[in-house]
């Protein structure tokens, strides 16, 4: 069976529901974005916030979202947060992309999405923002299919942050770092 065909687009301030829904069902309560920050990811970095549909589905399948920062700071914790102030945190000048956020609806798992999202926002941003010459994120190190697919796309981790994610109902969970060089 072959891979479906995906579409790509910049996400639009309309699009927040249906990003939140994606949160809704990819990340638990305490661990996801709310729509504010969503919205906010949107108006200060439109073209870091990436939007996958596909022919059949009236709703998007999956998004991934980006920020710039400048490597020369190096990867400060508070900026990994949830929650946090891309207003705050992005540097339209920044060499460096955190991916803030990646989801895909369930029914749309294994089909490679993730994969081509995250490929496409490099691209995408790195053709935009030649300056751009590293990608780091940071994931629950319990998402075990997520860690994989960073590895498979060049991430190595860097460091761990214990309490990192703090799901409702839950104990804290560790996140871990990773990056890449893209030059």
């Amino acid at each position: 069976m072959s891979k479906p065909h995906f579409l790509f687009r910049n996400a639009e301030i309309n699009d927040v529901e249906d990003l939140y829904q994606i949160e809704q069902t990819c990340f638990l309560e305490g661990v996801r974005e709310e729509p504010e920050v969503l919205a906010e990811r949107i108006r200060v970095f439109p073209k870091g916030v990436l939007i996958a549909e596909i022919r059949g589905h009236a709703k998007p399948i999956g998004y991934v979202s980006a920020e710039l920062w400048l490597e020369s700071e190096g990867i400060i914790e508070e900026k990994l947060k949830v929650g946090h102030s891309t207003q705050e945190t992005h540097c339209e000048d920044g060499d460096q992309m955190y991916i803030s956020s990646i989801g895909v609806s369930p029914d749309c798992r294994g089909m490679g999405l993730g994969e081509a999202l995250l490929k496409e926002l490099i691209n995408r941003v790195t053709l935009g923002y030649p300056q751009v010459n590293s990608v780091c994120l940071v994931v629950n190190e319990n998402w075990l299919a997520a860690r994989e697919l960073y590895k498979k796309c060049g991430f190595k981790d860097l460091f761990r942050i214990e309490g990192m994610y703090e799901p409702e109902g839950f104990a804290p969970e560790t996140g871990i770092v990773m990056a890449r060089k893209l030059k």
